[in-house]
Formats: structure tokens, C-alpha cells, sequence
């Protein structure tokens, strides 16, 4: 069953594209004025000078002091990497002579070892070691005295 009906369509309702309104036209962009200043007197022309020279020597006594400050942070760290370079010279030189110390000891401990000295009084000295037999005790009821005899050289 087939429907032939004959219904307008209104296309009106799907047209929702508005054009944009026009705007009203600006007003010609105006060109700045140069305001002329009025001449000055002596007395401000001399002011601003003095200002202008004022500033002038600040900058340039601020720049001095930086300079200086940098000039001094460089002297001191010349100066410490000197100071390191001798420190590091002599900590060198203090091990070699702790070495030279320690092989010196070393080499006074066996100079007076008691076998070297046992053996430098047999051998050369001619001296032997002391028999029981030998030594002598003496007891003593007085007081203990010494008197030397002959003159003392």
C-alpha cells in the first residue's frame, strides 16, 4: 500500500546562518601629538647637569668596586693555588725525610743491639763475660762512704 501524498516541506526553519551584523565604522585613528617642552632656565639645565654628572661618577665608582672586588677574588686564588702547590712540595719532602728517619732508627737499633755490642766488646776489646767466681760482694756495718784517691783530671 503505497501512500502518494503531495506535503510541502518548509526549509526556511533549517536555514539558521545568520550574516553578522555590520559594525559601525571606527573613527580615524588620530597621530599623536609631539607636545614641544617649554624651554628650561639655567638653573634646571645646570641641575640636570649635575644629576647627569652625579650619576655618571656613581656608575663608574660602582664599576671601580666591581672591578677591585673581581681583581681580589682572582690575587687570592693565585695566591691559594701557590700556597697548595708549596704545601703539597713539602708534604713530599716530609715523607722523605720520615723514610730516611725510620731507615736511620732502623739502622741505630742494630748499631746497638746486644749482640753487636756482646759481639764489638769480645772481638775487638778483647773483653769476656764475667765467671761467678769473679764477683765479690762486700757487707759493711758503718756508714756508707767513698773517698777518692789522687786528683780528679
Amino acid at each position: 500500500m503505497a501512500r502518494n501524498s503531495s506535503s510541502a516541506v518548509d526549509l526556511t526553519l533549517l536555514n539558521t546562518y545568520q550574516s553578522p551584523a555590520r559594525r559601525p565604522e571606527a573613527a580615524p585613528v588620530r597621530r599623536p601629538e609631539i607636545v614641544k617642552n617649554p624651554p628650561k632656565s639655567k638653573a634646571a639645565m645646570k641641575r640636570e647637569s649635575r644629576l647627569a654628572l652625579f650619576n655618571a661618577v656613581k656608575i663608574i665608582g660602582i664599576a671601580t668596586i666591581v672591578l677591585a672586588l673581581f681583581a681580589g677574588i682572582i690575587s687570592s686564588r693565585i695566591k691559594l693555588a701557590m700556597l697548595e702547590s708549596k704545601t703539597q712540595e713539602y708534604l713530599e719532602t716530609l715523607e722523605v725525610v720520615e723514610s730516611e728517619n725510620v731507615r736511620l732508627n732502623m739502622q741505630l737499633d742494630a748499631m746497638v743491639s746486644e749482640e753487636t755490642v756482646k759481639e764489638y766488646a769480645e772481638n775487638v776489646l778483647g773483653l769476656r763475660k764475667v765467671e761467678k767466681y769473679q764477683i765479690h760482694y762486700f757487707e759493711s756495718n758503718s756508714a756508707d762512704s767513698a773517698v777518692v784517691l789522687g786528683e780528679v783530671k
